[in-house]
């Protein structure tokens, strides 16, 4: 009986860790794609290649990629002997192979005249032909000392397995199973879904480019700085020739793959705190996906510029396509760098830690961290965040309870860390919302206020809108007459990321 008991034991913690491990997986996404079309799950992406009709089984299928870190992780590769350019050439300079391929094709190679042919045969055949007659003379002639394999080289190229409907591509990714299925397939796109990781997310941002930079921790009047500006496509296509300029001001930029941007330097080189030592503009030709890349700015501080916070701002531009058609983007990210003198308290904003992007109605948190440069202690040290409240109002709110943060001291190079609760306004349009945070303390003994702020910006992405798909209509009974009374059921799905509230179906 316990041998029994163990072994019913046994297979209950075997169904249990099964369950556990299918609950794992869920279904990510579930729509249409257009041929060339992207979505965004978890770190891959998943691209509609091509939709290809099989003439064989007269119905079209998908060519599905799975990409990760630039790389096809569906993609097969078959190998394949062919002829070796190399051999054949060389054996068409030795007379004593060519005479005994001339035997072979029937000519006599000791007369002149047959020679003669045999040669304005070799001239005016194709290249197939005298492949054909090289390996015929080499199983002929066993003496020449040849094998067809001699002649032989192995090329390996790509291939990746085109799917039909309800058919699956799975691939494995850091342990982890997705598969993608195609559910359905039409000329020009196909239905399909997507499941992996419940922790995993599914999105379709084309292309979206966010940016953030690393500065020196010290800048003094005089110094020659380099400042890394790191630059990520977020979405799932490609965004091409990417403009991005590092300025005083924000710049309004039309990228093109030729430049065109001596208006933009010569607005960037009038201010005199910063100067770009060779140029303050850089161009990518393009970003894949997910794909991140830094770029290096040269500035030199003005000498007899005062201590303070100067801002600088990342402009970027860049084209996405869309249909046939491609569509300019344009933002922007800004930051300010602080020039001391050794002494004061003075803050620098070592770091921002905030969602990548958040969606319309949603709470979220961001923390600062704030250090103390200067050999001072800070007194009475005010933090207050608060939107650009002049660009669109009301689109960021921040909750009251958490908007100042007050500290009695803070000593030299003491970092403290200061969180804010924010929410994003239903009617907030995709973009880019600038964020001041305003400090106001005393250094050391002194009387005097001081005052500093720092920008940073918030990026915003509205979800796809809501769309319902009818799956399936069942009528009770099946065959009608006029005048019958019946049941319509209508089986709907929301296949869009918003909510649906109240909508007619008529």
């Amino acid at each position: 009986m316990r041998k029994h008991f163990g072994l019913i034991l046994g297979l209950l913690i075997i169904m249990s860790s099964i369950n556990l491990a299918a609950a794992e997986e869920e279904l990510l996404f579930e729509g249409y794609l257009n041929k060339g079309d992207s979505i965004l799950v978890g770190p891959l992406v998943v691209v509609l290649q091509d939709v290809r009709k099989d003439y064989v089984e007269k119905e079209y299928k998908a060519m599905i990629l799975v990409i990760k870190d630039n790389k096809v992780l569906n993609m097969g590769y078959e190998s394949i002997q062919v002829p070796n350019p190399d051999k054949i050439q060389e054996l068409l300079t030795n007379t004593t192979f060519l005479y005994a391929m001339a035997e072979t094709l029937g000519y006599n190679p000791i007369n002149p005249i047959e020679l003669t042919q045999f040669y304005l045969w070799l001239n005016n055949a194709n290249q197939e032909e005298i492949v054909d007659a090289i390996f015929q003379t080499v199983e002929e002639h066993p003496e020449l000392g040849i094998s067809k394999e001699d002649l032989l080289m192995t090329i390996t190229y790509p291939n990746i397995e085109l799917i039909g409907e309800n058919e699956t591509v799975e691939v494995e990714v850091d342990g982890e199973k997705v598969a993608i299925t195609a559910l359905q397939i039409y000329p020009n796109g196909a239905r399909i879904s997507i499941s992996g990781p419940s922790e995993w997310k599914a999105s379709m941002i084309p292309a979206y480019l966010t940016t953030w930079a690393e500065t020196p921790k010290r800048i003094r009047p005089g110094d020659e700085v380099t400042i890394q500006v790191h630059i990520k496509n977020e979405g799932a296509l490609k965004a091409k020739y990417v403009t991005v300029v590092l300025s005083p001001t924000p710049i309004s930029l039309t990228p093109s793959p030729g430049g065109g941007a001596t208006e933009v330097l010569a607005q960037v080189a009038s201010q005199s705190a910063l100067l770009p030592v060779d140029s303050a503009i850089k161009y990518i030709e393009y970003l894949d996906g997910k794909e991140e890349k830094v770029l290096g700015f040269k500035f030199k501080v003005n000498e007899n510029i005062d201590p303070g916070i100067y801002p600088l701002y990342i402009s970027t531009a860049y084209y996405v396509s869309s249909g046939d058609s491609m569509q300019m983007v344009q933002g922007f990210n800004y930051f300010a760098i602080t020039v001391i003198q050794e002494g004061e308290a003075t803050f620098e904003l070592e770091s921002v830690e905030k969602p990548d992007f958040v969606h319309p109605g949603e709470s979220f948190e961001i923390a600062v961290n704030l250090r103390n440069l200067g050999f001072e202690e800070a007194k009475n040290v005010l933090v207050e965040l608060k939107p650009k409240t002049e660009l669109r109002e009301g689109s960021i709110l921040i909750d009251n309870t958490t908007n100042q943060h007050f500290t009695y001291v803070i000593n030299s190079e003491k970092t403290m860390k200061y969180t804010f609760r924010l929410h994003v306004g239903e009617d907030a349009v995709t973009g880019s919302y600038p964020m001041t945070l305003k400090l106001s303390y005393f250094s050391g003994d002194s009387k005097e206020q001081k005052e500093q702020s720092f920008e940073f910006s918030i990026q915003v992405v509205r979800r796809n809108q809501a769309f319902v798909e009818i799956e399936s209509v069942d009528m009770e009974p099946e065959a009608i007459e006029p005048g019958d009374e019946f049941v319509l059921k209508v089986k709907v799905k929301n296949i869009g990321e918003e909510k649906l509230k109240a909508f007619p179906l008529e």
